[in-house]
């Protein structure tokens, strides 16, 4: 069985801005069993309409998604629909489709 290592830098105590890095191991069987992406559907936590907001963003695929972040696609739904801005429960689906985490 093949593992990898893989540092993991998380914020721990986000007001005093520490970092904590720990190594994770995962196995090479898991990389390979790993869902492949094709549309934004396909991601956990985005369904039509976000996905519909998303592409008048400018966002049409999962790996525009991931360069572009949580934060800045939210921003650009944002600029589109003025009256009715992404919430936060939005901003952490946002966040959770980019790591693939149910939220």
């Amino acid at each position: 069985m093949t593992t990898f290592m893989v540092n993991v830098t998380a914020n721990k105590g986000l007001c005093r801005g520490r970092r904590q890095q720990n190594t994770v191991m995962i196995k090479k069987e898991k990389i390979m069993n790993a869902k492949i992406h094709h549309g934004l559907t396909d991601l956990p936590n985005i369904g039509r309409e976000v996905a519909r907001l998303l592409s008048l963003a400018g966002i049409n695929t999962p790996d525009e998604l991931v360069r572009t972040g949580a934060v800045k696609a939210a921003i650009r739904i944002k600029n589109i629909r003025q009256d009715d801005p992404p919430c936060r429960s939005m901003l952490a689906g946002l966040h959770g489709a980019i790591l693939g985490v149910r939220w």
